[in-house]
Order: structure tokens, then sequence, then C-alpha cells
């Protein structure tokens, strides 16, 4: 049971657990968790442990002439409407990533 583990106090936490779903008084519920839970930033996170850098690696390839005609009539508009929508300004990295979604939405077997 959750509520035992969390705290010493079970039955008090239940009955204001019980309390706030049924009566949809949810910050009460908040508030009562609030001091459970340890919260860290990613700074803090880093700080503790190693977290390796992100590598990204790019790999070109000639696309068959189907590949390239799909490409061309879907993958290239979806990611142009999708560009268009970007508040102005948007950095090229936020386009390139817009652009890779278009591509695995369209271009995914599942």
């Amino acid at each position: 049971h959750l509520i035992n583990f969390v705290a010493g106090e079970a039955s008090q936490l239940e009955a204001v657990w019980r309390r706030a779903v049924e009566g949809g008084h949810l910050d009460e519920l908040r508030a009562v968790l609030r001091p459970l839970f340890l919260r860290r930033t990613k700074e803090q996170v880093e700080s503790q442990i190693r977290v390796p850098k992100q590598v990204a690696r790019t790999f070109a390839f000639e696309l068959s002439e189907e590949e390239k005609v799909l490409h061309a009539e879907f993958v290239l508009p979806a990611a142009r409407a999708l560009l268009d929508k970007q508040p102005p300004g948007a950095s090229l990295e936020q386009q390139l990533v817009l652009v890779e979604h278009a591509q695995r939405a369209l271009l995914s077997p599942a």
C-alpha cells in the first residue's frame, strides 16, 4: 500500500487522500504530499552523477526514385506546413527538429 510506505501516519494521509479524491480537493492533497517528494533540478543531478553528452551522427545516402517522389510529395510539404506555424525567430535547430518529426511520422513503417 503506497500510502503506508509514504507516511508514518497512514490513516491520516489516507483520510486526506479520500477527502481530496472524493470531494475534488486536490490542493489539500498536494499540500500533504509536497513535503514528501524530493525535487531536484537538472543542474543538481548533474553535479552528483556524470551524465554523458548526447552524440548525434549524421549519415548521408542516396534515395531511390520512389523515395525521392515520396519525400517530395509528402515529407517536404508536411515539413513546410509545420515550419510555417513556427513563431518568428525560431532557431535553425528547432526547424530541423520539426522536419525530422515530419519525416519520422510520414515514413515510419508502424
